[in-house]
């Protein structure tokens, strides 16, 4: 089956792609089975991967517009796991880094030029990612054999304007973490307990993966096996493939849950306006969280990543989901919202 999406990798038609996709889909569950491959409009490859019902498995490809190769690495289970290849749009390597539980170790690192800065894990490392459209996150640290090492400092940098916020350092000896600290515009910095939100989140189109979100354009004119699209609807359809794990006691006992437990840190915004932070994770079979897979998909505020975090770990076990009657692993993002008053 191909399928066509837009910009904001909701379902749509041909005429209004951005991105398209080929592969297996189970019309009965509406999952992916097998090897899926994803396109930019242009036509070369964005992303080549297997999915085992809409769980990522094995190696992952992922492409610049231009089609070079910009990140390899494994999935276990939807996790990330063991080394990831990253590379700069020139085709040289740009790092080399360990996916171990919820944390990341640098094996080796390459500036734009080709020269080292991370040789056996040793060395100092620097990089950067999209937390938002508009906003990158730049990391700067050192490791000392695989292991974090000395400050470490994280920034938020505008992409549009350039500007640059000192958000977080941390101080770490042989890979434990010792002290840190938070800032925030106008206000002294705060201490924090506990390490920042983890480094190379997990890609955030992920999120959504197995909803099928659509525009307002696609019917079953287009997607004749897609017997969940009405002809005339313009409503965004989310279909559950299957039962879907339930927080025990259900919306309004986690509601509960979370108005006890989540609290807003001292140092984040306090404007009047609400907050929200999306928190993916993965409830496993047996209902428990799966504590590596849990990791920030919309960030709002260093201190609110880090509580919103803290929160979804400390859950208690949940109702796993199931399939014809088995449990099964299923991930779900959950809104986190905070009220500063």
């Amino acid at each position: 089956m191909i399928t066509f999406y837009d910009s904001a990798w909701l379902l749509t038609t041909r005429k209004h792609a951005v991105y398209y996709r080929t592969g297996i889909v189970d019309t009965v569950a509406y999952k992916f089975h097998g090897p899926v491959n994803e396109f930019y409009r242009s036509g070369k490859p964005l992303m080549k991967g297997t999915f085992r019902a809409n769980i990522k498995q094995d190696t992952f490809y992922f492409y610049y517009p231009s089609g070079k190769l910009e990140t390899k690495g494994l999935y276990r289970d939807d996790i990330r796991k063991g080394t990831w290849t990253n590379y700069y749009a020139s085709g040289a390597v740009k790092e080399k880094v360990i996916f171990d539980k919820a944390f990341v170790r640098t094996l080796d690192s390459f500036d734009g030029n080709g020269e080292p800065n991370v040789v056996n894990g040793t060395g100092l490392w620097r990089t950067d990612y999209l937390v938002t459209p508009t906003l990158s996150q730049v990391v700067e640290g050192a490791f000392k054999n695989g292991q974090r090492q000395g400050t470490w400092t994280y920034w938020l940098v505008d992409v549009t304007k350039g500007d640059t916020t000192l958000e977080c350092t941390e101080t770490y000896k042989d890979g434990k973490f010792v002290t840190g600290k938070v800032y925030t515009a106008n206000r002294s910095p705060e201490k924090i307990s506990q390490p920042r939100k983890i480094v190379f989140p997990e890609f955030a189109r992920f999120a959504q993966w197995g909803m099928w979100k659509r525009s307002a354009y696609p019917t079953q004119q287009d997607y004749p096996y897609l017997k969940f699209l009405a002809k005339d609807s313009t409503e965004v359809v989310m279909v559950t493939v299957e039962k879907p794990a339930e927080f025990k006691g259900g919306l309004s006992a986690m509601a509960a849950f979370v108005n006890k437990n989540l609290h807003y840190p001292k140092g984040a915004p306090r404007d009047g306006m609400k907050k929200k932070v999306d928190v993916s994770f993965v409830i496993d079979r047996d209902g428990t969280i799966n504590q590596e897979s849990v990791t920030v998909v919309r960030s709002d505020h260093p201190s609110l990543d880090e509580e919103a975090i803290r929160l979804v770990k400390s859950f208690p076990p949940w109702n796993p989901g199931t399939q014809n009657g088995k449990a099964v692993r299923c991930r779900f993002v959950l809104p986190v919202m905070f009220r500063p008053y």
